[in-house]
């Protein structure tokens, strides 16, 4: 895409569809003055990335254009582009806007929305201000309130951004999943390696692994709680347990050797990864983690 008043721009064609986005997304952020123009070449060119984003730039102040172009998007377009739609059509405040969401929360329940949208949609409706789409979510969320976790937060099995997965696991704090994991070159050998996790476990396995991480723990990778007789209390992941001492790893990755006899009581713990991490990502950034994961191959 192109400012067609200077034959390039801040949006050069050429450059990577997200790369695009990004600079579209910018002029919108700048109200730069030829943002009109940008985002109609945006919604007509072949990057379904780039479309994405020009739909989003539009529901903002042109809410009819926005929802024909939107209903294109859901007819029509990628799965990328779907689920932005749905981001769009949250942002409309319209009663053309809720009764579509209205209509595609009963396909719903009916099953008959793409596995990768459900989060989207589901989100839309969380935002919509409509007594009748406020009311349809709180069924919904209602008959699956008592189920399993996995079934709570079955939208974030598929459809998520693998890149954005790995910013998660590379770098956010909160969860600190490199801290004690491996994937291929990134992390540590603390827990489980994960660099071919995706060939190993199933998407609904990761996912409880990330939700419920004490429902299934590694072979090999169960924390013992030691007491020993000077008193201290020695909590880590048996490695070795050969001869007359066990290897500790604990959860910095030091190696610490016990002597067996120095042990008075030896229980079992839980597993080192914290167990409040739906408390620190949003449902949308578990379902790019668990894309991240289930790429690891």
């Amino acid at each position: 895409v192109q400012r067609p008043e200077e034959g390039g721009g801040r949006i050069r064609a050429g450059e990577r569809g997200d790369i695009r986005a990004a600079a579209l997304e910018s002029l919108g952020s700048l109200g730069d003055a030829s943002l009109p123009s940008a985002v109609r070449i945006a919604i007509a060119s072949r990057e379904p990335q780039l479309r994405a984003q020009g739909r989003l730039l539009i529901s903002e102040d042109q809410p009819e254009a926005a929802m024909v172009s939107i209903r294109t998007a859901l007819r029509e377009g990628t799965s990328i582009e779907k689920q932005s739609a749905f981001l769009a059509l949250g942002r409309l405040d319209t009663l053309e806007a809720a009764n579509e969401i209205l209509r595609r929360l009963g396909r719903l329940e009916s099953g008959f929305v793409g596995a990768d949208l459900r989060l989207d949609l589901l989100e839309a409706a969380a935002t919509s201000t409509d007594e009748r789409v406020v009311r349809a979510l709180e069924v919904y969320e209602t008959t699956r309130a008592e189920g399993a976790a996995t079934e709570r937060y079955s939208e974030c099995l598929v459809g998520g951004n693998g890149e954005r997965g790995r910013q998660i696991f590379l770098s956010r704090v909160e969860v600190s999943c490199q801290r004690c994991h491996r994937v291929g070159e990134y992390g540590r050998d603390v827990g489980p390696d994960l660099s071919r996790i995706g060939a190993q476990r199933s998407r609904a396995q990761i996912l409880t692994s990330i939700i419920e991480p004490n429902a299934e723990i590694a072979q090999g990778f169960e924390t013992a709680v030691l007491v020993l007789s000077d008193g201290r209390v020695v909590t880590g992941i048996v490695r070795e347990d050969r001869g007359g001492a066990l290897q500790i790893v604990d959860f910095e990755g030091k190696r610490t050797s016990i002597d067996k006899a120095n042990i008075l009581q030896r229980s079992r713990g839980v597993t080192a990864m914290p167990d409040n991490v739906v408390h620190h990502l949003s449902k949308r950034e578990i379902r790019d983690l668990v894309e991240f994961l289930a790429q690891a191959k």
